[in-house]
């Protein structure tokens, strides 16, 4: 931290501490502890709604502002429908609108369990208090919230029937294409389809298993786009590495030692967006893959 960002920061402490000490904290009939700094006449915030805020908070243990943890940014707090229990952060985030500023003192014992969802760490004494100094920057209604929540929805539903409809496309040109080139193949669960050309005993892989592999790209066309054949072996650990997901379903489906070739469909390699410059968009790619023991 540079000496004027010190200087705005322990300038801002200060001030918060100031505020703090004009005026009487008031209670609602929920026993919240609050007290309003600037008053102003901006919409209210609605249960149910999003407030963006400035947020600086302090207790036996913690010290913690938003502003230092979003770049400066508010903070986006989602307010429940109906508050979770009585004298919460929440209440209070309730009584502000727009431009308002205010303290409030929480449980920390019920922000722990509500909000935190942790166990109240051992250096902090029961029935304490934690401090919050809040500014209200901007709101949006539950309505506006509700409405933005449907279209995502229908977004993602209609992106999932157009995934779905692809991969039925590419399910019929690959397995016009195995029959064609008259490869018996199988199918995993998400649509990978594969062949063993050389067999091993043992058990199939399983997430969190190492398999080193030998193998080469290409695509439906023929195109060959990568391959490590004669080079390190290429390290993955199922179910986690960063590959594309048809290769971690084809894995499942192979012990060391075998060696297959998959067909995957785009929707399980690079999809829409194509890989580099090399992979064109909506690609099925077949993967000659070798698992060593």
């Amino acid at each position: 931290m540079n000496l004027k960002k010190s200087i705005l920061f322990v300038t801002a402490i200060f001030t918060i501490a100031m505020l703090q000490s004009c005026g009487e904290y008031k209670k609602t009939d929920n026993g919240l502890e609050y007290k309003i700094i600037v008053d102003s006449a901006g919409p209210e915030i609605q249960l149910g709604g999003v407030a963006f805020v400035h947020m600086f908070y302090t207790n036996e243990k913690d010290t913690f502002d938003s502003q230092k943890m979003n770049n400066g940014m508010p903070l986006p707090i989602r307010l429940p429908d109906s508050l979770n229990y009585k004298a919460s952060f929440e209440e209070g985030l309730s009584l502000l609108s727009i431009g308002d500023s205010a303290s409030f003192k929480v449980s920390t014992d019920s922000l722990y369990k509500y909000i935190f969802h942790q166990p109240l760490p051992t250096e902090i004494k029961a029935g304490g208090l934690t401090t919050f100094n809040v500014k209200m920057v901007n709101v949006i209604s539950k309505d506006s919230v509700l409405t933005i929540e449907s279209k995502r929805k229908e977004e993602k539903m209609a992106a999932e029937i157009q995934s779905q409809l692809l991969l039925q496309k590419d399910t019929v040109a690959i397995l016009d294409y195995c029959k064609i080139n008259k490869i018996a193949v199988k199918r995993t669960l998400d649509g990978v389809y594969y062949v063993i050309k050389k067999a091993a005993q043992g058990i199939t892989l399983m997430p969190g298993d190492t398999a080193k592999t030998f193998y080469t790209g290409k695509t439906l066309a023929g195109a060959q786009f990568d391959s490590n054949v004669g080079k390190e072996p290429f390290p993955v650990v199922v179910g986690y590495d960063q590959v594309i997901r048809g290769w971690h379903s084809g894995l499942m489906a192979m012990k060391k030692g075998e060696k297959a070739t998959l067909f995957i469909p785009s929707s399980l390699g690079y999809g829409a967006q194509g890989a580099g410059g090399v992979i064109p968009p909506n690609s099925i790619l077949i993967f000659d893959i070798e698992v060593l023991k």
